[in-house]
């Protein structure tokens, strides 16, 4: 899941920029597992 969603937002980010430009909140999913970040998010949660 971790290497789907850093390719996924690099992919978005450099070919489709407009799409992350107002993003209060991102998920990813991959139907089993989620995670809920912003668009500057750490993969790891912070305590």
């Amino acid at each position: 899941m971790r290497a789907a969603f850093d390719e996924n937002l690099k992919h978005h980010k450099a070919e489709i920029p407009q799409l992350v430009w107002f993003n209060a909140l991102l998920i990813a999913s991959n139907g089993t597992d989620s995670r809920v970040g912003s668009l500057t998010a750490d993969w790891e949660p912070r305590v």
